[in-house]
């Protein structure tokens, strides 16, 4: 099978998880949120998250025209716990409803994140220069969760057991 073919169907089965695990009323979620001034309004979530899977398409594009060896297949496996773990984000944020657990999310994803960078870097410099920009976005989002939290903290399920998925 072609590199592009794989490359859009992990991407597709990514947003399906990503969906399914964020349910319905995103929007709706987001809306009932306090969130800084400086936060990104709703619509621009979505072409941020087409930005996002345009750089993971081209990344594994690119990892997957690549001959096989262990780096290449660590890159391949990396990129797809990225994206898996976006999934379990959403639960976290939008199904759980658990601001606090979905900041402390970030940490882990991060050191993913900049670990996938720092081999890109190794296996593949321009599918590294592709994903950098995320490194720069995600410090942007780790400062918007970390706000969200704080400013949500009194409404928010952080003090009460998490809730059941719906």
């Amino acid at each position: 099978m072609k590199p592009a073919v794989i490359a859009l169907i992990i991407c597709a089965i990514a947003g399906a998880l990503e969906g399914a695990a964020a349910g319905s009323g995103v929007k709706k979620r987001l809306a009932s949120l306090r969130v800084p001034r400086w936060a990104l309004p709703c619509g621009a979530w979505v072409v941020v998250g087409g930005i996002y899977y345009i750089l993971c398409f081209a990344v594994l594009f690119r990892l997957l025209r690549l001959p096989s060896s262990h780096l290449q297949a660590t890159a391949l496996a990396m990129t797809v716990a990225l994206m898996s773990a976006n999934a379990a984000f959403n639960f976290v944020f939008f199904r759980r409803g658990n601001l606090y657990a979905s900041f402390l999310f970030y940490f882990p994803y991060s050191a993913l994140a900049v670990g996938l960078f720092l081999l890109l870097l190794r296996v593949d410099r321009i599918a590294s220069t592709i994903f950098g920009p995320y490194l720069l976005y995600f410090v942007y989002a780790t400062a918007w969760g970390y706000q969200v939290w704080q400013l949500n903290r009194k409404v928010s399920s952080d003090s009460h057991p998490v809730r059941p998925a719906a």
